[in-house]
């Protein structure tokens, strides 16, 4: 449903909700396609991209990005786009950020990657 949403936003030009539906997009064919991270990362370049040309950037966006960097094996910037975004989301928002982004180092197999983010989400409050 994430694929079809994220297909759909693209061609509409709705550039938030492709943000949005992508990143998603992009950690479901992680997790449900065989690990498939070259598949993903281009899903999740995609969808940070959409989310840079939403006409107004809003919360999510560094966090989206933040997301799609974590696909594409650059994990101290996105650490780094992490701890921009994660003070503008409320406490339920940002455990679930770092619950996903956590979720990614694990099916990535990277444990040091996976202590980073929880010491993040320590740091930042949960």
């Amino acid at each position: 449903i994430y694929r079809q949403a994220f297909e759909e936003a693209l061609e509409k030009g709705n550039h938030n909700i492709a943000g949005y539906t992508g990143i998603n997009t992009a950690f479901m064919t992680l997790a449900m396609d065989n690990k498939n991270l070259k598949k993903a990362a281009s899903i999740a370049r995609k969808a940070a991209k959409a989310k840079r040309q939403a006409s107004k950037s809003d919360k999510w966006s560094t966090i989206v990005e933040g997301e799609a960097l974590l696909y594409m094996d650059k994990f101290d910037q996105a650490i780094s786009h992490y701890e921009k975004g994660l003070p503008n989301l409320d406490v339920r928002e940002r455990v679930n950020s770092i619950q996903q982004a956590i979720w990614i180092s694990r099916l990535l197999g990277n444990y040091s990657l996976e202590l980073q983010l929880a010491g993040l989400l320590a740091r930042v409050g949960a």
